[in-house]
């Protein structure tokens, strides 16, 4: 990661939240376009950083292989006015080995930004070598303590070397400086995802849902921010990147591997498992579940017995789009979904256990 990185390519804040509203802020300033293509299903922070940089957000459908954007939908939304596609890596997948056509669009939309969201990645690598979190015109990184790359900041790399894009940088570091202190950012974090757990389970339950300006009232700041966090940031995610890697080859990635050829084993035909290669990273392992009310099951069923689960990845579109925007398959993946992560061997043999009693005992549902 040092050979690759330049210091004077890398725009540090306290949050990659903040980081990324900042850079599509000023790239809107720059180029004079605002329309954004957002996965549908990914974290919400994305796309509301996307709304109060004042841009339009277009969703784009999930991709049933790599929980990444459909190549399908990206070509059929993406447009001459499109000042930026966010791409991410979900779980830590590399999503590039599901789109061989990504460099087509590239080229033909040579205005548009492309964003590489890493903040669900090890610091993963392609089969050259070369880092996989560097190969789009940006590369936005999450360091916090419950993602992969632990710290308090995020981080933008500039990998694209154009007058133009480092023209945008520029102009990220001559905004107005808003600073927030770091315990109110965390205090504003928690607020974020309870507003959204809240839109999550209102619209599973059908009920009536927090109003978008609420959200927008109370968590401005936390995108506005647009301070570095005070510390020798630059060798620091260099260590944070090298010593991620080491803990995920020496002992996570064990216990997603074990875990998938378990279930596997188990033929559950209600029970689809992502196949790990040797590009793949993972921070969370997925199982899609066909029916949503199994899914719903299971994931009580394994948080009671305190294995790390979520299922509160939702469809986007379906929370914030005032119109429809086609986004069937994260409709259809966000109620089935289950993302599941160990601490210990002795969790893998919990969560299996649990998943192979439930379908014996509801063998008819």
């Amino acid at each position: 990661m040092s050979t690759l990185l330049d210091e004077k390519r890398v725009i540090y804040r306290k949050t990659a939240r903040s980081a990324l509203f900042h850079l599509l802020l000023s790239a809107r300033n720059e180029l004079g376009l605002n329309k954004v293509l957002v996965p549908s299903f990914c974290c919400p922070s994305v796309y509301l950083a996307v709304i109060f940089a004042k841009c339009e957000a277009i969703f784009v459908d999930v991709d049933l292989k790599s929980y990444s954007l459909l190549p399908k939908d990206l070509s059929k939304k993406i447009d001459k006015d499109t000042l930026a596609v966010i791409y991410p890596h979900m779980f830590g997948i590399n999503a590039f080995k599901y789109n061989q056509d990504l460099t087509k669009l590239r080229i033909r939309f040579k205005k548009t930004i492309w964003i590489e969201d890493s903040c669900q990645t090890y610091g993963n690598k392609k089969s050259s070598n070369s880092e996989l979190e560097l190969s789009l015109d940006y590369s936005l990184f999450s360091c916090d303590p419950v993602k992969p790359i632990n710290g308090n900041m995020g981080f933008i790399i500039q990998n694209n070397n154009s007058e133009t894009f480092s023209h945008i940088f520029k102009n990220i570091e001559e905004q107005k400086k808003v600073d927030v202190k770091a315990s109110r950012i965390e205090e504003l974090k928690r607020l974020e995802a309870s507003y959204f757990t809240s839109f999550v389970s209102n619209k599973r339950l059908s009920e009536f849902a927090i109003t978008k300006a609420t959200i927008n009232a109370n968590l401005r700041e936390l995108y506005f921010d647009n301070t570095p966090p005070k510390k020798n940031i630059f060798n620091f995610s260099i260590n944070q990147f090298e010593s991620s890697q080491k803990i995920y080859t020496n002992k996570i990635s064990k216990y997603f591997k074990k875990f998938q050829k378990r279930i596997e084993n188990l033929k559950i035909a209600e029970v689809t498992t992502y196949p790990i290669t040797k590009y793949d990273m993972l921070w969370r392992y997925p199982i899609v579940i066909s029916n949503k009310k199994i899914a719903f099951d299971l994931s009580y069923l394994l948080r009671s017995c305190k294995i790390n689960c979520s299922n509160h990845y939702y469809s986007l579109s379906k929370i914030f789009s005032e119109k429809s925007q086609d986004c069937s398959n994260s409709d259809y993946l966000s109620d089935r979904i289950l993302n599941i992560w160990f601490k210990s061997a002795k969790e893998v043999d919990t969560a299996v256990s649990v998943i192979k009693e439930y379908f014996q005992i509801n063998r008819n549902l």
